[in-house]
């Protein structure tokens, strides 16, 4: 992940405060980036920090680590 420590810890935070979101339908990209919206990182100043140092996949690698259901546990369930 490219993503620096204090960069994450802050996305993560921001994800992490959100009560829990049912999956739906979604898969799991569109389930990331929905808990991104939700948290409303896009409204936020920490949206324009962390584009103008990353991208999207990069991004995702971020969320993906997050989001437990890539990585063996429970889809859906968030790490904290």
């Amino acid at each position: 992940m490219k993503m620096l420590p204090c960069h994450y810890n802050r996305l993560k935070k921001a994800i992490v405060a959100l009560p829990p979101i049912p999956r739906r339908t979604y898969n799991d990209a569109a389930y990331r980036w929905h808990l991104f919206y939700l948290a409303g990182i896009h409204k936020s100043l920490l949206f324009h920090f962390i584009y103008s140092f990353y991208n999207d996949n990069h991004i995702d690698t971020a969320l993906r680590k997050i989001v437990l259901g890539t990585s063996g546990f429970p889809r859906g369930e968030i790490r904290k």
